[in-house]
Protein backbone atom coordinates (compact mmCIF):
# COMPACT_ATOMS: atom_id res chain seq x y z
CA UNK A 1 0.00 0.00 0.00
CA UNK A 2 2.51 2.12 0.91
CA UNK A 3 4.31 2.01 -2.51
CA UNK A 4 1.29 2.78 -4.56
CA UNK A 5 -0.17 5.71 -2.77
CA UNK A 6 4.23 7.76 -2.54
CA UNK A 7 4.93 5.72 -6.08
CA UNK A 8 8.36 8.31 -6.43
CA UNK A 9 9.16 7.78 -2.39
CA UNK A 10 12.89 7.15 -2.86
CA UNK A 11 13.62 6.40 0.55
CA UNK A 12 11.96 5.38 4.17
CA UNK A 13 12.12 4.29 7.78
CA UNK A 14 9.63 1.73 9.02
CA UNK A 15 9.38 -1.39 11.44
CA UNK A 16 8.49 -4.23 9.42
CA UNK A 17 7.23 -7.58 10.65
CA UNK A 18 8.81 -10.42 8.13
CA UNK A 19 7.98 -13.40 9.65
CA UNK A 20 5.50 -14.25 6.41
CA UNK A 21 8.26 -13.56 4.48
CA UNK A 22 11.88 -14.81 6.70
CA UNK A 23 11.52 -18.77 5.63
CA UNK A 24 14.56 -20.44 4.71
CA UNK A 25 15.40 -20.38 1.02
CA UNK A 26 14.71 -23.87 0.84
CA UNK A 27 10.89 -23.49 2.16
CA UNK A 28 10.27 -19.42 1.14
CA UNK A 29 7.50 -18.87 -1.43
CA UNK A 30 9.46 -15.84 -3.20
CA UNK A 31 6.29 -14.97 -5.32
CA UNK A 32 5.66 -10.87 -5.08
CA UNK A 33 2.22 -10.15 -2.67
CA UNK A 34 0.71 -8.61 -5.84
CA UNK A 35 2.25 -5.89 -8.41
CA UNK A 36 3.40 -3.43 -5.63
CA UNK A 37 7.05 -2.30 -7.05
CA UNK A 38 9.07 1.15 -6.54
CA UNK A 39 11.75 1.90 -9.09
CA UNK A 40 13.01 5.07 -6.75
CA UNK A 41 13.47 3.80 -3.32
CA UNK A 42 17.20 3.15 -3.32
CA UNK A 43 17.62 3.39 0.70
CA UNK A 44 15.19 1.75 3.30
CA UNK A 45 15.62 1.68 7.28
CA UNK A 46 13.41 -1.41 9.32
CA UNK A 47 13.85 0.32 12.56
CA UNK A 48 13.60 -2.85 15.14
CA UNK A 49 12.93 -5.15 11.91
CA UNK A 50 14.26 -8.55 13.21
CA UNK A 51 15.61 -11.26 10.70
CA UNK A 52 16.88 -14.59 10.17
CA UNK A 53 17.35 -15.55 6.57
CA UNK A 54 19.14 -12.88 5.05
CA UNK A 55 18.97 -14.21 1.58
CA UNK A 56 14.96 -14.82 1.48
CA UNK A 57 14.77 -10.93 2.84
CA UNK A 58 16.84 -9.95 0.00
CA UNK A 59 15.20 -11.81 -2.53
CA UNK A 60 12.12 -9.96 -1.27
CA UNK A 61 13.00 -6.66 -1.13
CA UNK A 62 14.93 -6.46 -4.42
CA UNK A 63 11.65 -8.29 -5.80
CA UNK A 64 9.87 -5.15 -4.97
CA UNK A 65 12.44 -2.23 -4.88
CA UNK A 66 14.47 -3.10 -7.80
CA UNK A 67 16.57 -0.31 -7.51
CA UNK A 68 17.10 -0.72 -3.93
CA UNK A 69 20.79 -0.36 -2.41
CA UNK A 70 20.86 0.23 1.25
CA UNK A 71 19.24 -1.05 4.06
CA UNK A 72 19.62 -0.15 7.62
CA UNK A 73 18.11 -1.54 10.72
CA UNK A 74 18.73 -0.56 14.51
CA UNK A 75 18.72 -4.21 15.52
CA UNK A 76 21.60 -5.99 13.44
CA UNK A 77 23.36 -7.42 16.55
CA UNK A 78 23.99 -10.72 14.32
CA UNK A 79 24.69 -8.80 10.86
CA UNK A 80 22.17 -9.98 9.02
CA UNK A 81 21.09 -6.63 7.38
CA UNK A 82 24.58 -6.33 6.48
CA UNK A 83 24.48 -9.71 4.82
CA UNK A 84 20.89 -8.38 3.12
CA UNK A 85 23.55 -5.24 1.81
CA UNK A 86 25.85 -7.42 0.47
CA UNK A 87 22.93 -9.67 -1.48
CA UNK A 88 21.36 -6.54 -2.69
CA UNK A 89 24.03 -5.60 -5.66
CA UNK A 90 23.89 -9.67 -6.53
CA UNK A 91 19.98 -9.42 -7.01
CA UNK A 92 20.14 -6.19 -8.75
CA UNK A 93 22.71 -7.49 -11.19
CA UNK A 94 20.76 -10.80 -11.79
CA UNK A 95 17.44 -9.08 -12.51
CA UNK A 96 19.72 -6.59 -15.02
CA UNK A 97 20.92 -9.42 -16.92
CA UNK A 98 18.01 -10.93 -17.16
CA UNK A 99 16.07 -7.89 -18.62
CA UNK A 100 19.01 -7.51 -20.90
CA UNK A 101 18.62 -10.87 -22.26
CA UNK A 102 15.15 -11.04 -22.56
CA UNK A 103 14.66 -7.95 -24.85
CA UNK A 104 13.66 -5.44 -21.24
CA UNK A 105 10.81 -7.62 -20.43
Amino acid sequence: MLFSRCAALTNFALAVDFRDVDKSPSTASLSRLGDVVTTHCSRADFVTSVINYPATIAAFLSDICPKLKRVTSHMDDSGEWEEVNRLLPLFFAVRSQHLDSSGGR
